[in-house]
């Protein structure tokens, strides 16, 4: 679980709030990340590595 606020992801990434959201929303839909506010779940970090190899 990753506890951070949007803007400050988006900050850390060089990228602005609303890249970082479509990709997060992107992530959710295929099931590799949960979202709620101020939190990022992961719950099988290996399929979101294997997904980006």
């Amino acid at each position: 679980i990753l506890k951070i606020k949007m803007e400050d992801l988006a900050s850390l990434v060089d990228e602005t709030r609303i890249n970082v959201s479509k990709v997060l929303n992107d992530l959710q839909e295929q099931g590799l990340v949960q979202l709620s506010r101020k939190e990022i779940s992961i719950p099988a970090l290996e399929k979101l590595t294997e997904k980006n190899k």
